[in-house]
């Protein structure tokens, strides 16, 4: 157990270290690009931060462990709203956009039920995954067309002011944190799988619990740097992209390989109550400041998530 626990840390240390250099070529490469940092944020760090996600759920999938490989895709989701989010709310004063933050939100409540009701439906797996894939190449073409059309709108001020070069040194540093975000999830798959074995809970459980969190702390890291340095637009756009893409690209793949395990309906309950609670926020605060009571009751539904994985 206790190397188990050293894999699980040494994955986390990784995932943090590389997500810390991965933000900052990001942020570089829109500035570069004169993309909006929430497209950046929905799009490439989004990418960049669920490959984790990518290397759980792909590796548990080709090693027939389905409950891993969706249940992290599932809990990672949880986790990224009523975690990560809250934790931009209590850093800095988040101000929700006005046109293209909304329009990422009706496409994650699209994608989460399509995602769904395909379970409940009982889809053919590999139609469905290679569905997912078609979405995802759609989404990213629709984000890249609201960055370019942003440009000259809502985020002329930005990509004005902050144009700048784009060298070889950022495009060698996104390479290299990438490949340590996949090595990093490549060790918590281990991880899990040891600590599955020896606790005799399922790997449903742990994929929706521990597999979700570890993979989840890219996505923490990048919203505590990027609050910091007042790039409210990148976190909010980082939680709806990585969800999304958790579903139309993860949830592609892994589908490709595996089928939907049985996972209980409370879970799935959290799973539609969470896009919809961020659905709801996203809509209400419209232009507006987020509250700090908000990211409190977020955290609670976070312990409410936990205690109900008993029951899996």
């Amino acid at each position: 157990m206790i190397w188990a626990l050293f894999l699980v840390l040494l994955g986390v240390f990784l995932l943090l270290v590389s997500t810390r250099a991965f933000m900052g070529s990001a942020i570089e490469t829109s500035l570069a690009l004169r993309i909006s940092p929430l497209i950046i944020g929905v799009t490439v760090v989004a990418i960049g931060t669920s490959l984790p996600e990518l290397v759980v759920s792909f590796l548990a999938a080709i090693g027939n462990e389905p409950g891993l490989a969706i249940g992290n895709i599932v809990g990672s989701n949880i986790v990224n709203i009523f975690l990560v989010f809250p934790f931009s709310v209590l850093l800095r004063d988040l101000k929700m956009g006005i046109s293209k933050t909304q329009k990422n939100a009706n496409l994650l409540l699209l994608v989460t039920l399509v995602f769904f009701l395909a379970n409940l439906l009982k889809l053919n797996n590999r139609m469905l995954g290679i569905l997912l894939l078609i979405l995802a190449l759609v989404f990213t073409l629709m984000e890249y067309r609201w960055g370019v059309l942003g440009r000259e709108n809502e985020d002329i001020a930005y990509t004005r002011k902050e144009e700048k070069p784009l060298d070889l040194k950022t495009i060698l540093l996104l390479i290299v944190s990438l490949v340590g975000i996949f090595c990093g999830g490549g060790l918590i798959v281990r991880a899990v799988e040891l600590i599955s074995e020896l606790s005799g809970y399922s790997t449903t459980f742990w994929g929706l619990s521990l597999a979700a969190i570890a993979t989840s702390m890219p996505e923490l890291m990048f919203t505590i740097v990027a609050g910091r340095k007042a790039e409210q637009k990148a976190v909010t756009g980082n939680v709806l992209g990585s969800n999304i893409y958790n579903i139309l690209l993860i949830g592609g793949i892994t589908l490709l390989f595996s089928s939907i395990p049985k996972i209980p309906n409370l879970t799935w309950a959290f799973f539609i109550f969470s896009t919809l609670s961020l659905y709801g926020l996203v809509q209400y605060f419209k232009g507006r400041i987020v509250p700090k009571w908000i990211a409190y009751l977020f955290f609670l539904y976070f312990l409410v998530f936990l205690y109900s994985l008993k029951f899996t």
